[in-house]
């Protein structure tokens, strides 16, 4: 009995971690299918009342790809290659990222106390953390910059 225990938890805990990976049915038919030769990074910031005014441009290389706004995620497909994301409101706070093809690579945009104001922070995150993370937000890959 006890082993019967044993490897339902086993095969419960495995399950689990699957599901974990997946990405939620809701996003179905509004992400877009990653072209071949591209990679895919999700830039997502938690729905929270903390730091809700400040909207900074997410730039990759220098170029605006989206804006980090409270409850929402968005995508940049690019070619393999290094990339470096920056904040319009801390220039000097870059984070270096790898992207190979066929490759998703996820950035939590975190908002934390300043000495004054919140301030939005870039942070890479697993896959696992940040698809469980990303759930109750909204898809929007409008360009709002």
């Amino acid at each position: 009995m006890k082993r019967n225990k044993l490897v339902f938890l086993v095969f419960a805990l495995a399950l689990s971690g699957c599901l974990l990976q997946a990405k939620p049915a809701k996003w179905k038919g509004l992400i877009p299918t990653l072209e071949a030769g591209q990679g895919r990074i999700y830039f997502y910031r938690a729905a929270s009342r903390k730091g809700f005014g400040i909207k900074p441009i997410v730039m990759l290389n220098g170029e605006a790809v989206g804006k980090s706004m409270a409850g929402e995620f968005f995508i940049a497909d690019r070619p393999p290659g290094v990339y470096e994301a920056v904040l319009s409101t801390r220039l000097n706070d870059k984070l270096s990222l790898e992207l190979g093809e066929g490759e998703e690579r996820y950035v939590r945009m975190a908002v934390e106390a300043g000495k004054i104001l919140y301030k939005v922070r870039l942070e890479p995150v697993s896959p696992a953390t940040a698809l469980q993370e990303m759930k109750p937000l909204r898809f929007n890959n409008k360009r709002r910059h």
